[in-house]
């Protein structure tokens, strides 16, 4: 059960008000409280695309490598979306890029792969995620992309 606090840190993140973050977190929120589904501040501000928000929470020391009740990290929500910048700052804060999340057993990789985000997959690949690395039914990053006709997303990975 979510103390008040924490229910008000968690939309503070989703609407990236950095200032709310700010004060809640002075007030005592904790910055890793999640919600019913493992959603943490971090995953929220992630989703929104609040840049600004992302890195206020990793300033102030959010785990990074949160995951969801589906196993999946802001890493995993930002390569899904193609927030390159995002990515790129979750990244160099140390997330993890081969992190599987449990229903389909994807990494990042793949998710950028399958939306044909070429500009987050070449930042994955360049961060040491692992191309070969298979998902639960068989599919590497670059089998995702082709098939959904990402041919040129699908040739970074070869």
């Amino acid at each position: 059960m979510l103390k008040e606090l924490d229910k008000k840190l968690l939309a503070a993140s989703e609407k990236g008000s950095v200032d709310d973050i700010q004060n809640l977190l002075k007030d005592g929120a904790d910055i890793n409280a999640k919600d019913e589904y493992g959603v943490s501040a971090i995953h929220l501000a992630t989703q929104g695309n609040h840049i600004e928000a992302v890195q206020e929470l990793l300033a102030q020391k959010a785990n990074i490598d949160s995951i969801t009740t589906d196993g999946l990290t802001a890493l995993h929500f930002a390569a899904r979306k193609g927030y390159l910048e995002i990515s790129v700052a979750l990244l160099k804060n140390g997330a993890n890029a081969n992190i599987k999340g449990f229903r389909y057993g994807r990494t990042p990789l793949h998710y950028a792969a399958e939306q044909g985000h070429s500009k987050v997959v070449l930042s994955l690949l360049m961060a040491g995620s692992d191309k070969d690395l298979l998902d639960l039914v068989g599919n590497k990053a670059c089998d995702l992309a082709n098939k959904n006709a990402y041919f040129s997303t699908s040739n970074l990975l070869i």
